[in-house]
């Protein structure tokens, strides 16, 4: 395989992280605008944050629990999250 389809991947994939990563700062300023209170921008904080390690363990970051899980039938409920 040539390393041009994976360098181009690594590109795409640290340029959708970083505006991610941009964006994520400004939820707690945006959910504050719109009138939430303290104890809901924490809640979403947190389910944001377990929605990530779900997906990070799912998707192979975890042996254990990779290979415990059917990812085929797990992708649309990674999704859904």
């Amino acid at each position: 395989m040539s390393r041009r389809p994976l360098i181009a991947t690594l590109i795409a994939y640290l340029l959708l992280q970083s505006m991610a990563n941009g964006i994520s700062g400004l939820w707690p300023v945006y959910l504050a605008h719109l009138g939430a209170g303290p104890a809901v921008i924490g809640y979403f904080i947190a389910a944001s944050a377990f929605a990530l390690v779900l997906g990070t363990l799912v998707g192979g970051g975890h042996p254990t629990a990779s290979s415990a899980v059917n990812n085929s039938t797990c992708w649309p409920a990674c999704y859904a999250a």
